[in-house]
């Protein structure tokens, strides 16, 4: 069990500490997340176990995403749970994107929104850069028709 091993210290930099010494645990891994390990639970990403000592199992199919895309950073008001999908969408715009924005592309009259639902994809157009993000953020909730 988590519980015997793992405490949660948000003092400590990924965000637990060892039950029986008190002192942090983790190791940094090369793509920012802290690792923790025992040999009878195994590897454990350390977000996961914060998560699972405060709110219980993780359900099947949900995952933990770090609010502010930092995956070093495991205070539990960074961490929710979250599907798939939404984990995907918490991410920064296309590295080759010349507006910057996610699903808004610079268009010759203006900037073309992109967002797909289901199966469809919504499209429109809007002049202004600012226009754009308040239309794709009405689709993204499904306010916009």
């Amino acid at each position: 069990m988590l519980s015997d091993y793992y405490k949660v210290d948000q003092a400590s930099p990924s965000g637990l500490v060892s039950v029986r010494t008190g002192k942090p645990v983790g190791t940094l891994s090369r793509m920012g997340y802290w690792i923790v390990q025992t040999r009878s639970i195994g590897s454990k990403r350390a977000h996961r176990v914060i998560w699972e000592l405060t709110n219980g199992p993780i359900p099947h199919g949900m995952q933990i995403d770090h609010i502010d895309r930092n995956p070093s950073n495991n205070t539990l008001s960074n961490l929710r749970l979250v599907t798939a999908a939404e984990n995907t969408w918490n991410t920064g715009s296309h590295y080759d994107s010349k507006t910057g924005v996610k699903c808004v592309t610079h268009h010759q009259n203006g900037y073309r929104i992109q967002v797909k639902r289901g199966n469809a994809y919504m499209r429109t157009t809007r002049p202004t850069l600012e226009e754009a993000i308040a239309v794709r953020d009405l689709m993204l909730e499904g306010l916009y028709v």
